[in-house]
């Protein structure tokens, strides 16, 4: 099994006074992390006109209110796309925008983001549109706005990723990564800048007197929470205020019919739903309508007020789902014959290729290739004839966009790209695959060593009081983990009493301590992990909390992560 440098995170701050309320082991784990703050008022999020362009954007749009001009959404075929094209359909209707449409570009006819493609598709509509305006795109899309111009279209653009040297030629640019822009979460989402800006609309409506009544944007929180969680952004302060909100609301039960129905098909309960539900159990099966086939039947399902409506296109989305992870089976076997075939020690950069790959797919593969071997991981499909298009991953420390904007300036072999420091994609021509692999390689050769090696951070053991469904529930109720502020990983010496693998992959074991026995399960467990681990011997387990129900029974159960000898593991303080 891999081995990992295991670091124990200490205390960020001294005594913080306001976290004295909650659990305990949930006042230790916080106070480890770099965000202490818990109160969530709404009053504390960032205000809209820290917004650069914000002013000038909010002009235009009340001039298209005030002539009612057919305004076209056009969005992304991710999650975080699809949320923020419901949000932008649903809000401008509540500040009495009427003539709405929008188009989601199909990834594999259309491409990424705002294309000339999409342009043509958008003057097909009927009525023609007057106004594009993009959600979670946008920022790289030269041509695209270029050919709007030449239609006499207006542009607005709400994005989120990193700009290039040149921006598309249109004034009206909302993206918070813009060059003197002081709204300071950089990590905000598509869905929470489209959100931030109907934000300032409806402040200019309500100042102006063009609104009778104040207008609740609250309904729109469980698409943003949703579309946050699902884009893995860092969780900083707003972010975690805007989601702490959203959960609220979903548990109280008011989800969109979509949201509501997505959380059935996936059995999620919305009365105790946490960002982990939403993260790895909802979310997929929305993300899945734009990796198999069209996003669009996920935008109808988010923006449709009719439950039975929503409740067959959720359905749609779970079949999505289900095809989706038979494909992503198939290619990461592919992927680790390639592997096992072509030994890449000697690369930093793992770069694969399969003529039969899946665009889809090739994210999710790239994700799971970089957790194997801690090294970036870009996974190339088919585009065309003679074009390939690739989705990579990073390691902490290694910005991938940024390295592909070295390769691009220094060699000319990509075609496009885009993304940020954790993700990006491109596209380049089939023929100058090898050269690609040298020139990313060569660049990341400057790179510390220490980057490619894996870690586990751990927030210390628990005492037998403390290894409780109480501690799992006050962890689970707290919810607002992901990026940046990562659940709670624990760590205890236990003897292994029993062991039984599940459908070939899944490790589940009984362990003992001197002061109780804990079920625990380890998925997708390695064949090296199966076999270290020895019924009656002791092991460090590094495991997350839950609580597993069954026949109306609540257990804890421990969700393992990793194990090594006792002997051998040595924890490095942060």
């Amino acid at each position: 099994m891999n081995q990992k440098s295991i670091i124990r995170r200490t205390t960020v701050s001294d005594h913080i006074k306001h976290l004295d309320t909650l659990h305990p082991v949930l006042r230790r784990v916080i106070s480890m992390r770099s965000c202490q703050y818990t109160h969530y008022q709404l009053n504390d999020l960032l205000r809209p006109d820290q917004l650069l362009n914000i002013d000038i954007v909010i002009d235009r749009l009340v001039h298209h209110r005030e002539r009612q001009s057919v305004i076209c959404i056009i969005g992304d075929y991710d999650c975080d796309g699809a949320t923020a094209t419901a949000v932008a359909i649903r809000g401008l209707k509540m500040l009495g925008f009427q003539q709405l449409t929008y188009l989601v570009p199909n990834r594999f006819k259309s491409g990424y983001g705002l294309s000339p493609d999409i342009v043509q598709q958008s003057l097909a509509v009927d009525p023609r549109p007057d106004v594009l305006l993009t959600v979670d795109n946008g920022i790289s899309s030269i041509d695209g706005v270029a050919c709007a111009r030449q239609a006499n279209l207006d542009v607005i653009i709400t994005d989120h990723h990193l700009p290039g040297r040149t921006l598309p030629d249109t004034p009206y640019i909302i993206n918070p990564q813009l060059a003197g822009d002081t709204f300071s979460s950089k990590a905000i989402c598509g869905v929470g800048v489209v959100f931030y800006v109907l934000l300032a609309l409806r402040g200019r409506l309500m100042s102006s007197g063009v609104l009778s009544a104040p207008v609740n944007m609250m309904p729109l929180l469980d698409l943003v929470t949703l579309g946050t969680i699902a884009d893995c952004v860092p969780l900083d302060q707003n972010n975690r205020t805007l989601i702490h909100h959203g959960l609220q609301r979903l548990r109280r039960g008011q989800a969109c019919a979509g949201i509501r129905a997505l959380c059935n098909v996936a059995r999620v309960r919305l009365s105790s739903l946490t960002a982990v539900d939403l993260a790895f159990r909802v979310a997929p099966k929305l993300n899945a309508a734009g990796r198999m086939d069209d996003m669009s039947i996920g935008v109808r399902c988010l923006i449709t007020d009719d439950a039975r409506l929503a409740d067959s296109l959720s359905q749609q989305l779970a079949d999505f789902n289900s095809e989706r992870l038979q494909v992503q089976d198939s290619m990461h076997q592919q992927a680790l014959a390639i592997i096992g075939k072509q030994p890449l020690r000697e690369r930093s950069v793992v770069v694969l290729y399969h003529p039969e790959w899946h665009q889809g797919v090739i994210g999710i593969l790239a994700s799971r290739i970089k957790e194997a071997t801690h090294k970036p991981c870009i996974v190339f499909a088919p585009d065309g004839d003679s074009n390939i298009k690739g989705s990579g991953r990073s390691v902490e420390g290694i910005h991938l966009r940024d390295l592909l904007d070295s390769v691009a300036t220094q060699t000319g072999l990509i075609h496009k790209f885009g993304g940020h420091a954790m993700a990006a994609g491109l596209s380049l021509a089939h023929e100058n695959l090898d050269a690609f692999i040298t020139a990313i390689n060569s660049q990341i050769d400057t790179y510390s060593a220490a980057l490619f090696t894996p870690s586990i951070q751990t927030d210390g053991p628990l005492s037998p009081n403390e290894m409780t469904i109480a501690t799992a529930e006050a962890l689970l109720d707290y919810g607002i983990w992901g990026h940046s502020y990562p659940e709670p990983v624990f760590d205890n010496v236990l003897r292994v009493q029993h062991k039984r693998l599940l459908k070939d992959k899944h490790l589940k074991l009984r362990l003992m301590s001197d002061h109780g026995c804990y079920d625990a399960i380890w998925f997708f467990c390695s064949d090296e992990a199966q076999r270290l681990i020895d019924v009656n011997s002791s092991y460090r387990f590094f495991y997350r909390l839950a609580i597993n129900t069954y026949l109306g029974e609540r257990t804890l159960n421990l969700l393992l992560e990793y194990a090594t000898v006792v002997a051998e593991c040595e924890a490095v303080e942060i």
